[in-house]
């Protein structure tokens, strides 16, 4: 998108930053993750793009089988990628550790909150991967960090699932596998 300022934050404190100054600026800012919708239906001229693509950590806890997923991270690997990923592709890394999501649909080069925020959760009603996010992390329009968890924030986490990033950036999901 062409005048744009494309930002590529490595942490949840930059993106909180990076809000706030647009916020003093009266600047929009606008996240992009996996490139899956085209440039104009994400941003325009003078706004500031989030790209997630340094989001990437990946955490499991075998013992309660929860995987914590940075939003950069894609559901798979993206097979327009000549190198094939860099190893943090979400299902293929739980895979190798006999570990799964949901139904996920046919779609899985998007980002984790990509996927998520644009009301993507899978091929089925019953079994989709919204239902597998127990937690989330956020950074809300003021720059103010939020963390969400399932049967303690449910209506909140709810919305801020399908919300195509009007409550505020995901920055990390914790999916039940």
């Amino acid at each position: 998108m062409r005048d744009a300022d494309y930002l590529h934050p490595g942490s949840e404190r930059e993106i909180a930053d990076i809000v706030v100054s647009a916020r003093k600026a009266g600047r929009r800012v606008r996240v992009c993750g996996a490139h899956h919708s085209v440039p104009s239906a994400v941003a325009g001229p003078g706004d500031i793009i989030i790209v997630l693509d340094r989001l990437k950590q990946l955490e499991f806890c075998a013992e309660s089988g929860e995987v914590t997923v940075g939003a950069g991270v894609r559901l798979g690997i993206d097979p327009l990628d000549p190198l094939r990923g860099d190893g943090t592709a979400l299902c293929p890394w739980l895979h190798a550790k006999g570990r799964a999501l949901p139904n996920l649909g046919g779609v899985i080069h998007q980002t984790v909150a990509g996927f998520l925020a644009s009301g993507s959760g899978g091929g089925s009603a019953r079994f989709d991967a919204a239902s597998s996010v127990v937690g989330l992390r956020f950074v809300d329009g003021t720059g103010e960090v939020h963390s969400l968890r399932r049967g303690v924030d449910d209506d909140t986490l709810n919305a801020v699932l399908v919300a195509l990033g009007s409550c505020g950036i995901v920055t990390a999901v914790t999916f039940r596998t």
